[in-house]
């Protein structure tokens, strides 16, 4: 039935005087651009470790403001991006701009910086929360909704809170909805909600949240990033970013390329005349040698890389027989020496995303360290087998007591023993997230080697505190290990306690053995 347009008519004038008479029953005043973190963000996250002056051991870590700028650019000149979903590498071009970018986020706005950095003692706690909850008066709530009620999304500066909080960091604002919040610092503070895109989580709509308790910001969907304030960040000026061609690979389920992940330790890849080559290997007599990935960049103490190696042909997946690291040192006094900590390889094609290998080690105890006569490090690579009965992952889940996890840089490692001596190492198992208190957390890790339950001889659990003021302890109420054979979870160590053991700064490590 064709109801009267008069009748909707009504409808509205009724809805309207509700809402004046009962604010819970208006509609919320919520807005959001067109900007997508799934579509216009990056697919790679914000881990760089940067080396800003040439020959000096200075470093920085994030390029979030760059990664920020960078994908407004492409969003505001309507250019596709890069789908990688892997950080490019030093000297790569992508990497260069977002440098670039990083530097042009941060010099127009010294000043609103050093503002929100002067705080002696905290003092100005509530003025500064306050400013991103004012929605008149040249408030910075006010100044947001100008831009997002224009459909424009902007960056935005994040000032830390000091000790247990997140550092200063920069996003982009996609959205805001204020709920029955009038921006007049009076009731419902609570229910103002920002969205954002954030470099550090690819792909997710962040939302922002005041505690109006603590007089900080948070993210809803991840509390343990939280913040003292915010700015927006009007000295954005758009750029023409870099154009990618499309590769045009044929959606055969072939490769055309590998990306290899490197994750330096404790000591790092000089650059200049110490290099790095890549050779690969295809059964039936194809090989190709890829020189000087690292373009003669430095990589940092801690910094990962990933290269990408193109071959200029469809390979099939299960005929790439090896992959070969060579260095070109000298050796000898003033040769340089290079941990490789971690190694991956993936595969990759038009719809075809394959994980070949992976291997780490702890950055004391590299997975391999080049010297001037240590030049050479082969990876076989073989399509996996596994025998019946043989164990091809483990799963782990772990039960937090009374004291949380804190993640970030406090964090839990897991190394898997076996009988003949090997073992393997899966580092931060919790991927950095707090564990609350009273949560339980599984994570499944595939083993490289498959192996008969019987060679499995132990788990250690190693922390990363540090202890001291400000170091991190972990209740671990229950500790249990599966592993999946044939398709399913046999549960082969359980204990619980309350709590089993209690990390600290000086107990770091717990070992389950598997019988």
């Amino acid at each position: 039935m064709k109801v009267p347009r008069s009748i909707f008519s009504a409808m509205y004038v009724v809805a309207g005087l509700a809402g004046a008479f009962y604010p819970e029953l208006a509609v919320a005043d919520a807005k959001m651009t067109n900007f997508k973190p799934s579509v216009h963000g990056f697919k790679f996250d914000n881990g760089f470790v940067n080396n800003f002056i040439s020959g000096i051991d200075v470093r920085t870590t994030g390029l979030c403001g760059g990664m920020s700028y960078t994908a407004l650019d492409y969003f505001n000149k309507r250019v596709k991006h890069t789908n990688q979903d892997y950080r490019p590498a030093e000297h790569t071009k992508l990497r260069k701009y977002i440098y670039g970018r990083q530097v042009d986020s941060l010099k127009p706005n010294l000043d609103k910086w050093a503002e929100l950095g002067f705080n002696p003692g905290g003092a100005r706690n509530s003025e500064f929360f306050n400013w991103g909850l004012q929605g008149t008066r040249g408030g910075r709530l006010q100044e947001l909704k100008i831009y997002i009620d224009r459909g424009i999304p902007v960056p935005l500066g994040l000032q830390s809170c000091g000790r247990g909080c997140s550092g200063n960091h920069q996003v982009v604002a996609i959205g805001y909805d204020l709920g029955r919040y009038k921006g007049d610092l009076k009731a419902y503070k609570e229910e103002l909600k920002i969205y954002t895109y954030d470099p550090n989580f690819p792909g997710r709509k962040m939302t922002l949240v005041p505690d109006v308790r603590n007089k900080r910001y948070y993210y809803k969907n991840n509390p343990s990033s939280k913040w003292q304030a915010y700015f927006v960040d009007r000295k954005y000026r758009v750029k023409t970013p870099l154009r990618y061609k499309p590769k045009n690979w044929p959606r055969d389920g072939r490769v055309h390329a590998l990306v290899v992940g490197m994750r330096t330790g404790d000591d790092d890849l000089r650059g200049g005349r110490d290099n790095l080559d890549i050779t690969v290997k295809i059964l039936g007599g194809f090989t190709k040698t890829f020189r000087n990935v690292n373009h003669g960049a430095r990589w940092v103490v801690g910094s990962s890389q990933w290269v990408e190696l193109p071959f200029g042909a469809s390979v099939d997946p299960t005929k790439i027989a090896s992959v070969t690291l060579s260095t070109n040192f000298r050796g000898g006094v003033g040769g340089d020496n290079w941990d490789l900590q971690n190694l991956a390889i993936r595969a990759y094609g038009n719809g075809v995303r394959k994980d070949l290998y992976y291997q780490g080690r702890g950055r004391r105890t590299p997975l391999v360290r080049f010297t001037g006569h240590k030049k050479k490090f082969n990876v076989t690579l073989r399509k996996a087998t596994v025998p019946r009965g043989h164990v091809r992952a483990l799963e782990f889940r772990f039960t937090t007591g009374n004291d949380d996890l804190r993640g970030g840089n406090d964090n839990v490692n897991v190394t898997v023993g076996f009988k003949d001596g090997r073992h393997e190492r899966f580092r931060n198992a919790n991927d950095a997230r707090k564990w609350h208190n009273g949560t339980t957390h599984t994570v499944k890790y595939e083993l490289i080697r498959p192996v008969h339950p019987s060679y499995l001889k132990n788990i250690s659990l190693n922390t990363t505190f540090r202890g001291g003021m400000g170091g991190d302890n972990w209740n671990l109420n229950k500790f249990e290990v599966f592993a999946v054979i044939d398709g399913r979870a046999r549960r082969i160590f359980s204990r619980s306690g309350n709590p089993l053991v209690r990390f600290t700064g000086k107990r770091r490590s717990y070992v389950a053995t598997v019988k």
